[in-house]
């Protein structure tokens, strides 16, 4: 049996900013990485995860140009500032 995922097909799509060159990138979105990819970055053994990493940056991501990519891992962030 192949299970495919066809849950992004539904989803709003948004356009991408343009110049992601005028920002720098943020530092969450190394640490969201380190998170989805299991990668101990500090040696220790310790991994990083989700919520950690949403503890770590409780400020809001609204007008951020990477925001679609935080608004990925933590969709209920993005629900509730929409309102």
């Amino acid at each position: 049996m192949r299970l495919i995922d066809v849950s992004p097909l539904y989803r709003v799509q948004t356009t991408a900013p343009e110049k992601f060159e005028e920002r720098p990138v943020p530092p969450w979105l190394a640490d969201i990485a380190a998170a989805v990819s299991a990668l101990d970055t500090t040696g220790d053994g310790a991994l990083l995860t989700l919520e950690t990493v949403r503890a770590r940056y409780p400020q809001n991501k609204a007008g951020d140009p990477y925001e679609a990519v935080w608004n990925r891992f933590f969709p209920e962030e993005s629900a509730t500032q929409q309102r």
